[in-house]
Order: structure tokens, then C-alpha cells, then sequence
């Protein structure tokens, strides 16, 4: 486990349920963050819940779908919406 203090170092980060999900790579060293922008179904919420997958993944799982996973222990908080429906495709998380 590295320090809540510790750089994040992330290459390759997929997302699970995508059939041809695009690698997405981030490195941040505190106390620098990061601002996700963009227009509407450019892939916002997609990165941010590859994060979360990731981090999840990693921190219970010990594993990961990126070709590098570095970072501290993260808390995690997620909602997903009552109308989110994987089955019918209403919700990609």
C-alpha cells in the first residue's frame, strides 16, 4: 500500500463491460488533480467509473484491467441511479 500521499500512476486503465474499450493512461503527483471535461457522450463518466472499477479491483482484488496499476488507497463512493439497467444497455457502469 503506497501513502494517501503517493503519486497515482495508471497506464492501459480499460473498462470491463465495453466491447472495445479505448486504454486511458493518468499520472498525477499531489497535490496536483485533474479536471475531466468535455461535451456530452464524449466519455466522462465512462473514465471516471474505469477509475472506480479499477481502484476497486486493485485494492480488494489485488488486480486490475491496466497494463500498470500504482496508487494509495482510495475511499471510494459510487450511486448508481434506480432507472440503471445493465441488461437493457440504460446504463454502462
Amino acid at each position: 500500500m503506497l501513502e494517501s500521499s503517493a503519486q497515482l500512476a495508471l497506464r492501459d486503465l480499460r473498462h470491463r463491460l465495453l466491447d472495445a474499450p479505448f486504454p486511458n493512461s493518468l499520472a498525477l503527483m499531489p497535490p496536483a488533480g485533474v479536471l475531466v471535461t468535455g461535451s456530452n457522450m464524449s466519455g466522462k463518466s465512462t473514465f471516471l467509473r474505469t477509475l472506480g472499477v479499477n481502484a476497486v479491483l486493485a485494492q480488494t482484488l489485488n488486480t486490475g484491467l491496466a497494463s500498470a496499476y500504482e496508487a494509495p488507497v482510495f475511499t471510494i463512493h459510487s450511486v448508481i441511479g434506480r432507472g440503471d439497467d445493465l441488461v437493457s444497455g440504460t446504463s454502462y457502469y
